[in-house]
């Protein structure tokens, strides 16, 4: 019984881990997206590194994933924008 309850929490900290790095990778293609919208070339070129290094990482740790995961929906216009 302890057996079977000792894997099922190393299976939710994998899981765990596995969301936490996928979340990790969203919010850097978040951010890079903003640093392009501004204009800041160089930190977005930085943040491209992150995203690769993200994902290879993740590809290392067998974490199952496809592009779709990491796609943003689209933002709703500024409202400050629109006079």
């Amino acid at each position: 019984m302890a057996n079977e309850f000792e894997e099922r929490m190393i299976e939710d900290a994998r899981d765990n881990l596995h969301e936490r790095l996928a979340a990790l990778t969203r919010m850097v293609i978040f951010t890079r997206e903003d640093a392009l919208e501004v204009g800041a070339e160089f930190p977005a070129h930085c943040l491209d590194v992150a995203v690769a290094a993200l994902i290879d990482e993740m590809r290392h740790r067998g974490i199952p994933f496809t592009v779709a995961d990491f796609m943003t929906q689209e933002r709703p216009a500024d409202p400050s924008h629109m006079n």
